[in-house]
């Protein structure tokens, strides 16, 4: 299974103003991204990038 099929409720819980927050800066807001402890990095449905710590070299 990959990442996409298996909604993590955590993330989905702590990610819950991300709409709201889209809608307050608009065309101001490149990108929605999440970091993570996880091992893959995969994009949501919903658009959010899940990265992470890793990936990025920390």
């Amino acid at each position: 299974m990959t990442p996409l099929e298996t909604p993590d409720t955590e993330l989905a819980q702590q990610t819950t103003k991300a709409p709201w927050l889209r809608s307050q800066l608009g065309t101001n807001l490149l990108d929605d991204a999440v970091i993570t402890t996880g091992k893959v990095a995969y994009r949501r449905t919903d658009g959010i990038a899940v990265i992470p710590l890793a990936l990025l070299g920390v």
